[in-house]
């Protein structure tokens, strides 16, 4: 096989482990979607379940780092807030992963922060479970990392994150940064879908009928009936029509996903009037 030929091999290999590489994440994306509730830190089963697989994304990312779990705690965080909280220590202290780096739009990053640099820090954002106690004149915080990660975290974000990690791990740095996908436009990804033909009432039954997790079904002293979660507050359920503008959007261009987040905003300017 001569030099052309080992190239064109070796592209069409990357090539195919980057297409089963973003099937493999959506996958896990669907399983952590059907048992999920974004009551961080709840006693309901969802809830124990949502926060078993949060606080196994702090271990992956510093096992990804080789970094001690005894010295270093992770914190999850927006861009900006990554940047806020970086400015707040000293460079040697803080080593900052974000989801960019791999070439995924998850939003995602993760802060592996010694232990000891943390506990005169005040959080620069607060809600949620940051606090402990509060009164008038004083303030006793939660202990790290839940002290720096205000209201609930971006959890199914985190969890795609964490599961991306062990994916370049075991296959290579690259294997989402170069996808060889279809081109869409915004108007495809937002409004093309198979309800797009319904509205209104019509429209909300449709939607049910996609609910993630309604398949699921339970014993009870009544025989098996559907699981009904009531373990959540404001982003569940998640419906099949929103799961697969999440999947045409993961492996599209920059710019793409800029001018998808500006018609958003758009849609919900028209929304609240």
């Amino acid at each position: 096989m001569n030099q052309k030929d080992t190239a064109l091999t070796a592209e069409i290999d990357l090539l195919e482990k980057t297409s089963n590489a973003y099937t493999e994440l959506e996958e896990s994306v669907f399983a952590a979607l059907e048992t999920y509730s974004n009551v961080h830190r709840g006693s309901g089963h969802f809830s124990m379940v949502t926060t078993h697989l949060f606080e196994q994304a702090r271990t992956i990312v510093l096992d990804y780092l080789h970094l001690n779990k005894n010295r270093y705690t992770v914190i999850f965080c927006s861009s900006r807030d990554a940047e806020l909280f970086s400015n707040q220590i000293s460079p040697d202290s803080c080593r900052v992963l974000s989801s960019r780096d791999f070439g995924l739009a998850l939003g995602v990053n993760a802060l592996a922060v010694k232990k000891k640099a943390l506990s005169q820090l005040v959080p620069f954002r607060v809600g949620g479970g940051t606090a402990r106690l509060i009164s008038k004149d004083w303030v006793i915080w939660a202990k790290a990392p839940d002290k720096f990660e205000a209201g609930t975290p971006a959890i199914i974000n985190v969890i795609a994150f964490a599961k991306a990690l062990q994916m370049i791990q075991n296959d290579g740095k690259d294997i989402f940064l170069n996808p060889d996908t279809e081109k869409l436009t915004v108007s495809e990804i937002l409004y093309h879908d198979e309800l797009e033909q319904f509205s209104d009432k019509e429209l909300l039954d449709e939607l049910r009928k996609t609910q993630f997790g309604q398949g699921i079904q339970v014993s009870t002293t009544q025989g098996v009936r559907p699981f009904i979660n009531l373990d959540n507050s404001a982003s569940t359920p998640t419906f099949a029509p929103i799961f697969n503008a999440f999947q045409k959007t993961l492996n599209q261009t920059e710019l793409i996903r800029k001018e998808i987040i500006q018609e958003v905003k758009s849609i919900c300017s028209r929304f609240l009037n």
